[in-house]
């Protein structure tokens, strides 16, 4: 597969998700970024 293609699969698997995990997640995440950067 070329890396475009692999790229798009990555960010539509992050999408879905970030759909399914919903508000609680993107919650989540907002909390652990300080602590990534």
């Amino acid at each position: 597969m070329t890396p475009m293609i692999e790229y798009g699969l990555l960010i539509v698997g992050a999408f879905a998700a970030a759909a399914i995990s919903g508000s609680a997640g993107f919650g989540g995440a907002l909390l652990l970024l300080p602590l990534l950067i």
